[in-house]
């Protein structure tokens, strides 16, 4: 038997024994979980560092030379910007990260740039949290980093890529809207004083001359009707043209377009059956576009019809929560040889050899703008019967509202505007074209109690405006120095002349330049050639007016 003393000492070699294995075991697990940690470390796409109180690096792991290229010693007691190459604007960058070290907040997705060890830049992304010991001291920073210079360089290419085709696009928007404005100059003189010549009530022409004249604006309108598809066209490929898709009624396209054919449906004896639907339907497109495509399938209709033919209009409900709308002629209809040719700008399948006018860009037109309404569009043609063609349009949910009608249609001509009688006023022209002041004159002119005043730079008209304080003026967009909207701004800012409505009269006529023009405050914006009814119609509403 032991005694006490025995006891006591077996229980302290026991004890002893226990409190060595516990050690050798926390050892252990101390050094395993190291050389896992250092293991992870190793062998993760990111390293893994930490830095002292001072900011100095105490610790990289592997991944660091193997990523950057350098050895860890390089940097070791060293600071981060010490690493860091520096570039003009970074400086507000670094006063940030200054600031959360200062704070000892953690930080994530820090990036800066490197130089290696061969010259070339890198760029990594660190993230970092502070460490503190058991009595809350600050002991300096723990986190982890990666290379992310082949990620830098994709977004920057993919920036660059941006940019550059943004770009591209103000460079073909600059380009449609300057071509729209070198076509149309010379074709307002042509146009405008081809007007004046024909509705000349105080020298008539003569029978001749008023048929060279009527050749003249024949001519004229097929030109600009040309150069009007041709941009329309570039400004769809180049994804410039913006639609307001919105409740369209059918009913309301039917009359508008009705309107608008009419004429030519007269003076070729056809008859026109249009079927408005009964409730009336909305469909979801852009008014102007929709009617825009109606109009040229309609056009075609009476154009490549019979003398006596007819045609019909109507819509239906199909399959697919959509409305057709199908415009059927009484024609000769197209060879099958050619219905694959359909569609193509100008190809006019044959149609040149016929004295028809045509610019063989319609149906392609038509066809781009319907499919970007999330519509479509086919035909139907026999030999000896004629065509039908069809567009279909998505039908309205019924939450949206009808379109508005425009408010502007195509006036009948000058002869029926300088019927009737117009208030008296004073108008200053701000032109810097000779011809264009010279017909906007011969326009005026015979108009009793109208004072045109004029000028060719916006300086000098800024000038007559605050002396003699017109009723309205009109005003030019690309005008030489000061242009159309910058004259508006100072208008508009002078108390003398701010109240004086100022319409725009410009050959800038892409949509965005008369959205432009609205929206800065042009009383309105119209568009070069001239239409002498529809500038005197203006004219009259705004010296009405003032009156």
């Amino acid at each position: 038997m032991f005694g006490l003393g025995g006891l006591l000492i077996v229980l302290s070699v026991a004890f002893a024994t226990s409190s060595f294995r516990k050690r050798t075991e926390s050892v252990e697990a101390l050094k395993s979980s190291e050389e896992r940690f250092r293991d992870l470390a190793e062998i993760s796409s990111d390293w893994v560092w930490e830095s002292g109180p001072d900011g100095r690096f105490t610790y990289f792991s592997d991944s660091f030379v193997r990523q950057t290229g350098f050895p860890k010693e390089h940097l070791l007691g060293k600071t981060r910007e010490d690493f860091a190459v520096r570039v003009s604007g970074d400086e507000e960058f670094w006063k940030h990260h200054r600031r959360a070290l200062a704070e000892r907040r953690p930080f994530r997705d820090v990036r800066y740039r490197y130089r290696r060890p061969d010259g070339t830049t890198g760029w990594t992304s660190i993230r970092g949290s502070p460490v503190f010991d058991a009595d809350g001291n600050f002991r300096g920073y723990r986190g982890a980093a990666r290379e992310i210079t082949q990620r830098m360089n994709e977004e920057q290419e993919l920036r660059e890529a941006r940019e550059a085709a943004d770009a591209a696009n103000r460079a073909k928007s600059d380009f449609l809207s300057n071509m729209s404005h070198e076509l149309r100059t010379p074709l307002n003189a042509i146009l405008g004083f081809g007007q004046l010549l024909k509705y000349n009530p105080k020298e008539p022409l003569t029978e001749i001359q008023a048929s060279n004249v009527d050749i003249i604006l024949k001519a004229g309108q097929h030109l600009l009707d040309l150069i009007t598809e041709i941009l329309d066209l570039a400004k769809i490929e180049a994804g410039k043209i913006a639609l307001s898709i919105e409740g369209v009624s059918i009913r309301a396209l039917f009359d508008e377009v009705r309107t608008m054919i009419a004429p030519a449906a007269e003076k070729s004896r056809i008859a026109l059956e249009i079927v408005p639907p009964e409730p009336d339907i909305l469909i979801r497109a852009d008014h102007t576009r929709a009617k825009q495509a109606l109009l040229n399938l309609m056009s075609n209709a009476v154009k490549y019809n019979f003398e006596g033919g007819r045609v019909t209009v109507k819509a239906t409900e199909v399959p697919g929560s959509r409305i057709r709308v199908s415009v059927a002629d009484t024609g000769a209809g197209i060879p099958p040889d050619k219905q694959s040719e359909l569609f193509q700008p100008f190809n006019r399948l044959g149609a040149e050899a016929t004295g028809i006018e045509g610019t063989g860009i319609g149906l392609a037109l038509t066809k781009k703008l319907v499919e970007m309404m999330d519509g479509a569009i086919g035909f139907e043609s026999e030999i000896g019967v004629g065509s039908t063609f069809w567009v279909e349009w998505p039908l309205s949910a019924g939450q949206d509202k009808p379109a508005q009608k425009s408010q502007w249609a195509r006036f009948p001509g000058l002869q029926a505007e300088t019927a009737i009688p117009f208030p008296a006023g004073t108008i200053l022209y701000v032109e810097d074209n000779p011809e264009n002041l010279r017909l906007v004159e011969l326009i005026l002119k015979p108009i009793n109690g109208v004072t045109l005043l004029t000028a060719d730079n916006a300086e000098l008209g800024l000038l007559i405006a605050a002396d003699r304080k017109p009723d309205m003026i009109i005003m030019d967009i690309g005008l030489p120095g000061m242009n159309g909207f910058q004259a508006l701004e100072k208008l508009k800012g002078d108390t003398c002349t701010s109240a004086i409505p100022v319409v725009a009269l410009s050959a800038n006529a892409t949509d965005h330049d008369i959205a432009r023009g609205t929206q800065s405050g042009f009383f309105r914006y119209l568009t070069k050639p001239i239409d002498v009814g529809q500038f005197l119609s203006t004219v009259r509403d705004v010296l009405k007016g003032r009156s």
